[in-house]
């Protein structure tokens, strides 16, 4: 499992929004990496009961998610075509992980941050601006070596900006790792001001040195 597919995942995990009165909507968003159209990415959000569950596949991993009404993670479930699979599940005050990576068989666990586990970083800020806040620490894991990373999610301002062929009143968020780990990693995301809606992303697709990379929504429907 490379480290800039993780982070890239973890980036794409952003690309979707707060939905209230849909109960099953697709987002497609353009990737665009170092000034090259590389792929297109596809999120599914559907809504059952209580839960609300996220699906993607992103260069040979598929994503699934449980979440809870404000998008804080229940489950991640990752499948590789190379037959690894794993499965994080919140217990309280810790996370579970089972499974397969690199051959050898998972059974373990992992004390949760005191910041709420979000995994997918766009959900977080959209929470956030839902919420009416401007600030927002929250948490994610890094699935290659089980790590947690606490993040920072700031807005910055509002501004306009060019998508699906018009012109859209946006808010800017930056998000970066917190304390000294700020300075290795950060990436700007902006959403639409009147359903929270993350429309385009700007930043590394993994580590410092990882290709520049920018996201932007193209198409929306409900299945």
């Amino acid at each position: 499992m490379k480290i800039k597919h993780i982070f890239l995942g973890i980036v794409l995990s952003i690309s979707t929004l707060f939905l209230f009165a849909q109960d099953s909507m697709t987002y497609v968003y353009q990737v665009v990496s170092d000034g090259e159209i590389s792929d297109s990415v596809e999120w599914r959000v559907m809504h059952k009961e209580n839960i609300i569950l996220l699906e993607s596949t992103l260069l040979g991993t598929s994503y699934s998610y449980e979440c809870n009404p404000d998008f804080t993670i229940r489950t991640m479930d990752m499948k590789q075509n190379n037959s690894d699979h794993l499965l994080f599940s919140d217990s309280g005050s810790e996370i579970f992980i089972r499974g397969k990576k690199d051959g050898d068989n998972i059974n373990t666990k992992i004390s949760k941050s005191k910041y709420p586990w979000y995994q997918n970083i766009g959900w977080a800020a959209s929470n956030m601006l839902a919420t009416g806040k401007d600030e927002l620490t929250f948490s994610l894991i890094r699935p290659d070596n089980f790590s947690i990373l606490n993040m920072q999610a700031k807005v910055m301002e509002e501004e306009r900006i060019m998508y699906e062929n018009s012109l859209h009143d946006v808010v800017k968020v930056k998000i970066t790792l917190t304390g000294l780990l700020k300075h290795f990693w950060s990436g700007y995301y902006w959403y639409r001001k009147d359903d929270f809606k993350m429309v385009k992303y700007q930043g590394n697709s993994g580590p410092p040195g990882s290709p520049n990379l920018t996201m932007v929504l193209i198409n929306e429907f409900v299945n």
